[in-house]
């Protein structure tokens, strides 16, 4: 049985596993865990650059959103490791703003917290 999640909210198939954000004990520990959540979220997604084009946005969210409900990718990513939650366009882009406007004294203690001792 895991110990904790590193996501922000737990998955509903480890109801019973508490999620780092739950144990930390000090809002600072929270936003470096926070910022290290959202950061693992962003990794598995398509990034338009800035100031794309919205026509073009909204056709590449349609067509992310529409891999993620095909029944042969669902297939494949059930698996293997991967997982089958998405989250939409519009949640993702909530998260990656949220990210680059994380405060540089967070991502200076998640820095300092995931470095090897010296």
């Amino acid at each position: 049985r895991p110990l904790f999640q590193t996501s922000l909210e737990r998955d509903v198939d480890l109801a019973d596993t508490p999620t780092m954000l739950e144990l930390a004990d000090t809002d600072a520990r929270r936003e470096v865990i926070r910022f290290h959540a959202r950061s693992e979220e962003i990794g598995f997604y398509v990034i338009a650059p800035p100031n794309a084009p919205a026509d073009r946005v909204e056709i590449l969210r349609k067509a992310f959103t529409d891999m993620t409900r095909d029944a042969a990718y669902l297939a494949d990513a059930k698996s293997g490791l991967m997982g089958t939650k998405a989250q939409s366009g519009r949640e993702m882009q909530m998260i990656v703003e949220a990210v680059a406007a994380t405060p540089p004294e967070v991502v200076a203690r998640f820095k300092q917290a995931i470095a090897a001792p010296r």
